[in-house]
């Protein structure tokens, strides 16, 4: 892909080489829920306790849920069963960080490491992250369960965080991608169009 044009009009041809990952989506919605779950359900059961309930399929309060329940007088960490998903996406973030380095990839395993590797795991911790900043304190907000209310030192994490992860996302696609990696100001422009949109949702 040239690294010349308007940055608009390159941004859209790099995305339109994206669809093979846009057929697969309505799939890997339910697969990445699946992971979501089964997250807690795993901190649930290394912990002695008992999974009642699993599911993934979408309601008006969550993309799924799960029921649970340990034995009395347990000591077990119900902080850690809140946050387990999002430690198994930062392991998945982190693990495609070194597969990425380890040789030069191909194009469609290059995207494929890039969207479901980093980008959709980011975007799982970003959309319940912010959902949770901006007020989200409902039954099955796991980061109500972690942390109980946000704070201002969450929201500068938060901008920290994502800024890191945006910063080392354009490192990683330009070497997975290669040829048809985006120049920098496109990707900064795909960024500020992904996160606008998704703060406009929780508007």
């Amino acid at each position: 892909m040239a690294q010349n044009g308007h940055p608009v009009r390159t941004t859209l041809r790099w995305l339109l080489w994206l669809w093979p990952h846009v057929l697969v989506l309505p799939v890997m919605f339910f697969v990445f829920t699946g992971l979501h779950e089964s997250a807690h359900a795993l901190a649930v059961v290394a912990q002695g306790g008992e999974v009642l309930e699993i599911s993934i399929i979408p309601s008006t309060q969550a993309y799924g849920y799960i029921r649970y329940q340990f034995p009395e007088n347990s000591n077990a960490s119900f902080w850690f069963v809140s946050v387990a998903p999002y430690l198994m996406w930062l392991g998945f973030m982190s693990l495609t960080s070194v597969i990425a380095f380890i040789r030069k990839w191909n194009w469609w395993i290059g995207s494929t490491l890039f969207i479901w590797g980093y980008l959709c795991p980011w975007l799982d911790i970003y959309l319940h992250w912010t959902t949770f900043q901006m007020g989200d304190r409902g039954p099955l907000s796991d980061f109500a369960h972690a942390f109980d209310r946000p704070t201002s030192l969450g929201w500068v994490l938060w901008a920290t965080i994502s800024t890191i992860v945006a910063v080392w996302g354009y490192v990683l696609q330009r070497r997975l991608y290669q040829k048809h990696q985006l120049p920098l100001i496109s990707y900064i422009l795909l960024v500020i169009l992904v996160g606008s949109a998704i703060l406009a949702g929780f508007g």
